[in-house]
């Protein structure tokens, strides 16, 4: 042995030995599922994508680093071990951040993946979301983003989690090509959180990617554990939302702001997703159940921001109720939707409810601002500016997404945001152009714009 390799090689242990000297190894254990996922609305390296017999045939689980080029590689002083007669496992290393973890068969195949945000070198231990179709999906995704140039701080996997779910996830593997419908994801991601830096960015906020991510990463390990443990579904994924809001809210980032930034972020979503695999929602298992999922992620977003706007606006507390009962009836509504038709049907029916339909009298907001006989002709005519503006939005943004994107080529994503944020900003001049005639309603004018901006999700849109 040469004298430097030598040298490497003492230094190796060095390390390992300080570090399991002061106990700082900790430990990340979790299992291998037979399940498709859970969340209610593969590639050569990446492995198989989990679910039916994936129990039976993994016979140990390895941890992966993702390069800044998305090369996997083992993490360092890491150990592949061998699962329980259950599927367990149970593995001590110093820690990492965005650790891939894969299930292998007794041939060295993955057939399962999965993510884990971040471990420290505590001593501590950790706990990994199953490894099912659904988790094996999101991990091959945030490999692929990589890939196609997204950094490290810019893929946030956490948000992969929200975007993918069984649905999602179950359609992908169906599928006759998984590894074209893990790419075009990818990408749609990409556009979507590119789109999602530009609005924070025209709002004036400056974002520290890590920050955010690390404020997000509590409501990610939550997560983990709840589904380990085999709570209900739907009630951990409710909870994982709400502390996402939560986490970006103490980022800095209002409820406004977030819904404005995830309707950008979905317009640019649904557009990449389709141009890349040239098909519809219609046409598309794939895109019909992400198209589903982005709704049902606006709903979350928006519906959180109208609720928060009535209520520091000082609305009555009838008034807030009744926009809160909407919200629900809306995520309820894409929550059980089947196609995203209907996703969008649900959509324009909670419009409606929070601002009218042709008329705002009698809607929630029409309550709000007081509006009578005497007052409606000027209400309805800022509502009709309002559905107006959104027409030209939606030919705003099919001229870029036309321009922008083909089934191949190179996407500016950064360009790509920066329009859908610019034809959303100048929808929303065109609804505030109103505020002069709102007048008549004195401080209630902006809320009331506020509101009318808010509730106009890219799902009323194109």
């Amino acid at each position: 042995m040469s004298t430097s390799a030598l040298t490497r090689l003492l230094s190796a242990i060095a390390v390992a030995a300080s570090l399991a000297g002061c106990d700082q190894y900790s430990t990340l254990r979790g299992k291998v599922s037979d399940q498709q996922g859970t969340q209610q609305q593969g590639l050569s390296d990446t492995g198989g994508l989990g679910g039916s017999g994936t129990v039976s045939a993994a016979t140990e689980v390895r941890l992966m680093q993702i390069g800044t080029d998305g090369t996997l590689s083992k993490i360092q002083y890491s150990d592949t071990v061998k699962l329980s007669a259950s599927g367990e496992y149970s593995i001590r290393f110093p820690g990492g951040e965005r650790i891939l973890i894969q299930a292998l068969d007794a041939q060295g195949n993955v057939v399962a993946s999965g993510m884990y945000e971040n471990v420290q070198p505590s001593g501590l231990t950790y706990v990994a979301a199953p490894l099912d179709t659904e988790s094996s999906v999101e991990a091959s995704v945030l490999v692929q983003m990589i890939r196609r140039g997204s950094t490290p701080a810019q893929a946030n996997s956490v948000d992969v989690r929200a975007r993918i779910n069984s649905q999602v996830a179950a359609a992908v593997k169906a599928s006759s090509d998984p590894d074209a419908k893990v790419q075009a994801l990818a990408e749609a991601i990409i556009s979507a959180q590119r789109t999602q830096d530009e609005s924070y960015e025209q709002a004036g906020l400056t974002v520290d990617h890590e920050a955010l991510f690390a404020a997000e990463q509590s409501a990610a390990a939550n997560l983990g554990v709840k589904l380990d443990h085999g709570d209900n579904a739907t009630e951990t994924y409710g909870l994982f939302f709400s502390e996402l809001l939560a986490a970006r809210a103490a980022a800095g980032i209002s409820e406004q702001q977030q819904a404005k930034a995830e309707t950008c972020g979905s317009s640019a979503f649904r557009a990449t997703l389709a141009a890349r695999l040239q098909a519809t929602a219609a046409t598309d298992p794939v895109i019909d159940a992400s198209f589903r999922q982005a709704s049902a992620l606006e709903a979350v977003a928006s519906s959180s921001a109208v609720t928060a706007i009535l209520h520091a606006a000082g609305a009555a507390d009838a008034t807030v109720n009744a926009a809160t009962s909407a919200a629900a009836v809306l995520r309820a509504a894409v929550t059980a939707s089947t196609s995203a038709t209907t996703s969008a049907q649900a959509w324009l029916a909670y419009q409606s409810s929070i601002q009218g339909n042709g008329t705002v009298q009698g809607s929630i907001l029409g309550t709000y601002m007081g509006v009578n006989a005497g007052t409606a002709i000027t209400a309805d005519a800022a509502l009709t500016a309002s559905t107006l503006a959104l027409v030209t939005l939606n030919s705003t943004l099919g001229n870029t997404f036309d321009t922008a994107l083909s089934a191949t080529g190179t996407v500016n994503f950064t360009s790509l945001g920066s329009s859908v944020v610019s034809a959303y900003a100048t929808y929303e001049a065109a609804v505030r152009a109103q505020s002069a005639a709102l007048a008549v309603f004195g401080t209630k004018a902006t809320p009331a714009i506020d509101v009318m901006v808010v509730t106009s999700g890219s799902f009323t849109a194109r």
